[in-house]
């Protein structure tokens, strides 16, 4: 048989883990992963995605949706291709600007 520990990764984490799954499960001591993934998850200084130019000349950035990036990157991909284009953006995303050093304040969230 097998057994699914859902817990660290990467594998140099597994020690104290180890510890802890042996206590609770006897058979399992001594057993070392044999395999791992870890699912990332990316979050800005502030848990807003960062859109637009960057200090880097021609570099734009699009990131840090922490997994919202399927819902909402269809519509700032349009707004931060206008950008690029040199046109007005359908919508202003200007708050998620990668160069703000400030924290984006969202009011509507509770």
């Amino acid at each position: 048989g097998r057994l699914l520990v859902i817990g660290p990764a990467p594998p140099s984490d597994w020690e104290p883990h180890a510890s802890w799954l042996a206590h609770r499960v006897p058979a399992a001591a001594g057993a070392l992963p044999e395999q791992h993934w870890t699912g990332d998850y990316e979050v800005t200084f502030d848990r807003h995605p960062l859109a637009g130019r960057t200090e880097r000349d021609g570099v734009w950035a699009m990131c840090g949706f922490s997994g919202h990036g399927v819902m909402h990157s269809p519509a700032v991909a349009g707004s931060l291709a206008a950008m690029i284009l040199g046109e007005t953006p359908p919508l202003d995303i200007g708050a998620l600007d990668p160069l703000r050093t400030e924290p984006l304040r969202d009011d509507t969230q509770l």
